[in-house]
């Protein structure tokens, strides 16, 4: 299975989400962000031109090889934790990202039910790349980006 772009950008919004909920100046949000790939890039042991894509949300089909990735990303967002995706720290993250209150809702519902859908796994890794599957879809219906 490969990668979408939009499985990238569900990273970087996933991401960017986060960094929105955990500080409300842009250098702030792009230095934790920063800090969070570099860190995540050195203890999966990921490829520079790799993780160079899945900063900059460009064709990275080979990200499948590095599921990890998606897990070390959400554990640094407080976004997965103890093997589990907690909901509370992800609706927080996804609350208000969107302009538009009533796409954001759809959005936080989306992710919610791929929580609920996604069924867990004992390898996280996978279980972290399946959601962010199941989130491409929810993001992917309401005609959204990053």
């Amino acid at each position: 299975m490969k990668i979408t772009k939009m499985v990238q950008k569900c990273l970087l919004v996933l991401t960017a989400c986060v960094l929105g909920a955990i500080g409300s100046q842009i250098d702030d949000r792009l230095a934790f962000k920063i800090a969070s790939f570099n860190k995540c890039q050195m203890q999966e042991n990921v490829p520079d031109d790799i993780m160079d894509d899945l900063f900059h949300s460009r064709n990275i089909e080979e990200i499948e090889d590095y599921k990890c990735v998606s897990k070390c990303l959400m554990e640094e967002y407080h976004t997965f934790e103890n093997g589990k995706i907690n909901v509370d720290n992800l609706t927080s993250a996804l609350k208000g990202h969107w302009e538009d209150t009533a796409v954001g809702d759809r959005i936080v519902k989306g992710s919610i039910d791929c929580v609920n859908s996604v069924k867990e796994n004992p390898d996280v890794c996978v279980y972290t790349y399946e959601f962010f599957l199941c989130l491409e879809d929810v993001l992917t219906k309401e005609n959204t980006e990053f």
